[in-house]
């Protein structure tokens, strides 16, 4: 029986536990949308800068999710394992 995987072999331990990390905020952060958890904050009252507390959740999460991915972005570009897209020859260049 083949063993599965969610990552390649060819991945350093370090960076296992880097995309590990990453894997497990975004389960916790989907999971904080959800009952039980939402519902803590799922409430009109009180207002945080006119906002509901159930939108400020969720729009805290969203900027929690935007900076992981910015700092996952930054990580993987300065180990080289972003490579930029070919650039392809257009017709008008000929």
């Amino acid at each position: 029986m083949k063993r599965f995987r969610i990552f390649g072999s060819h991945l350093t331990p370090g960076a296992k536990r880097v995309y590990r990390a990453v894997v497990v905020f975004y389960l916790a952060a989907g999971a904080a949308c959800i009952w039980p958890l939402y519902g803590l904050f799922a409430s009109a009252r009180p207002l945080v800068l006119g906002l509901p507390l159930s939108l400020v959740w969720l729009v805290g999460l969203l900027l929690a999710s935007l900076v992981v991915q910015l700092s996952l972005l930054r990580w993987e570009s300065r180990r080289g394992t972003i490579e930029p897209p070919p650039i392809e020859p257009s017709s008008e260049d000929e």
